[in-house]
């Protein structure tokens, strides 16, 4: 994992924001995270322009949330995503377990399917919907092309989570359907795209910025918080581990 702090002498600055691909929610919930962080710090930094910027931050991340919590078609769109992101990551344990094993065999029918699905491995569940679906769509149409259906059939649990992945898709894509019909409806109400676009660089622009700012100009009373939103940014933007490819020998049997 890439750090996203760097040092100037003693002191640390942030050297990288939220990503941009990151899930609406997630990154409402860590901005509210990181300005209940600042609460432990605001007497000794005691600025008043930089209090007013966590404040907003939080409001806006706060507003992210009630929509969200208040929203039954979002809510429905999370949980629809969190469950292909779920059978997507077990499809790709599943396959990279039976590559192991030691039974020739099983090695030999799941590598050209370990193989692809590490052409789109287990870190497309951190990209935005339309693209994630996008692969996930791609990654289904690779397997059931006709080369592939004596592997799928005969490995156990893999036909099963392959048709559990499809089915969790549909299920994502049916939601994502009514969540853009109940969006277009409210009037006057932002889109979730423009909030998050919102929130993303109104943090980054006036808090991590800021923040930078006076640490290079020497103003240590920024240092502790500095390293706590770097933890909060680094859980955000690092990517689950995905399945590492296996060497291509078959186990030899003693």
């Amino acid at each position: 994992m890439v750090s996203t702090s760097v040092y100037r002498g003693n002191s640390m600055v942030i050297e990288k924001g939220f990503v941009y691909s990151l899930k609406m929610l997630e990154l409402a919930v860590r901005v509210k995270a990181i300005s209940e962080m600042y609460e432990k710090y605001k007497t000794i930094i005691d600025d008043e322009r930089f209090d007013a910027a966590i404040k907003e931050a939080k409001k806006k991340a706060e507003q992210i949330i009630q929509d969200s919590d208040s929203d039954k078609a979002t809510s429905t769109l999370e949980k629809a995503d969190a469950k292909r992101d779920n059978i997507f990551r077990a499809l790709g344990y599943l396959l990279k377990a039976l590559n192991s094993l030691p039974i020739e065999k099983d090695n030999a029918l799941s590598l050209p399917l370990f193989n692809t699905y590490n052409k789109y491995g287990a870190s497309i569940v951190s990209l935005g919907y339309a693209e994630e679906s996008g692969k996930i769509r791609s990654l289904l149409g690779d397997l059931s092309k006709a080369e592939f259906s004596e592997n799928i059939a005969s490995l156990y649990g893999v036909k099963e989570t392959i048709e559990a992945l499809k089915a969790a898709q549909d299920e994502f894509e049916a939601a994502s359907k009514s969540f853009t019909e109940a969006t277009a409806s409210e009037k006057g109400k932002k889109s979730a795209s423009e909030q998050k676009k919102e929130l993303n660089t109104f943090f980054n622009d006036k808090i991590i910025r800021y923040v930078n700012f006076m640490i290079d100009m020497g103003d240590v009373k920024f240092v502790d918080f500095a390293k706590e939103i770097n933890v909060e940014i680094q859980k955000a933007n690092s990517q689950k581990q995905q399945p590492q490819a296996v060497s291509t020998n078959t186990p030899q049997n003693s």
